[in-house]
């Protein structure tokens, strides 16, 4: 399951990498929009399609979570030790 706060990266700007990705593999993606609560399916993102399709988006989408994460992590370790240095 991918965290509601990282939904906006796997979107892309407007929407545009799930359109492309619903494009290119003949699927339907639904990503849920925030005001959605989390035990109604809010973090939920809905892959429909045929198997083998949705197999590779669900692929797609889980590898661009993981660069996600593996960049905010990045980020936020250089942010920490850029402030720490100016507070020291």
């Amino acid at each position: 399951m991918i965290p509601r706060s990282f939904h906006p990266f796997i979107a892309g700007p407007n929407n545009s990498t799930i359109n492309l990705l619903q494009l290119e593999h003949n699927v339907r993606i639904h990503i849920p929009p925030f005001g959605v609560p989390e035990d109604k399916g809010g973090e939920e993102i809905r892959i429909v399609g045929e198997k083998d399709q949705v197999r590779i988006v669900t692929e797609r989408i889980s590898a661009m979570y993981e660069d996600a994460v593996s960049n905010s992590i990045y980020l936020f370790t250089y942010l920490l030790i850029y402030f720490s240095r100016e507070w020291v």
